[in-house]
């Protein structure tokens, strides 16, 4: 079982707070199915603020796995935010390379 851990708080937080649950470790199949449902919801045009906030949970938690920067692409594509959608675009090839 591929399991994928976070990686560690920043020590220069302001404040500090518990992280969510999935912080700790999640197998990469639920991983994959919980981005690929916010997939769904971005192409749906059903994305809200919890999307966005998902968005930055996952950023945290797997930076270099390419179907989030894929998600980050979706969004920002969506939100008509050229310069983020690029650089989530060139994120997204620079995670498929180095795997």
């Amino acid at each position: 079982r591929e399991w994928l851990r976070a990686d560690e708080c920043d020590s220069s937080a302001s404040t500090l707070r518990s992280p969510p649950p999935h912080a700790y470790t999640l197998p990469s199949a639920q991983l994959a199915a919980y981005v690929h449902s916010l997939v769904l919801a971005v192409e749906r045009d059903e994305y809200t603020h919890t999307v966005k906030e998902a968005l930055t949970e996952l950023l945290e938690l797997a930076p270099h796995w390419p179907q989030v920067s894929y998600l980050q692409l979706l969004y920002h594509t969506q939100a008509r935010e050229a310069d983020a959608a690029l650089e989530a675009f060139h994120r997204y090839f620079d995670c498929v390379r180095a795997r």
